[in-house]
């Protein structure tokens, strides 16, 4: 049986970056860039949500599976 993930549930970056695939630097430009969710400060860290990382890693796989691009996600125009 799954279990719905709880919003309670609090990810540290290095957790994040263990289930995204990415390094620290790509997770905070990809906030800027508008398709990573934000951080939530607690003190002087950063945590995340596990249930918005989840759905972020659905959103990609989702992606992946139509065989889309994932310059969609971006809400910056490339300028290159």
């Amino acid at each position: 049986m799954a279990t719905t993930p709880s919003y309670s549930a609090l990810l540290d970056i290095k957790e994040v970056m263990k289930r995204v695939g990415m390094s620290k630097s790509a997770i905070y430009y990809a906030i800027n860039d508008g398709w990573f969710p934000r951080q939530v400060k607690r003190g002087r860290s950063s945590r995340w949500f596990e249930a918005e990382i989840d759905a972020v890693l659905e959103k990609l796989n989702m992606i992946r599976e139509e065989g889309g691009d994932y310059s969609s996600l971006s809400r910056r125009r490339s300028s290159r």
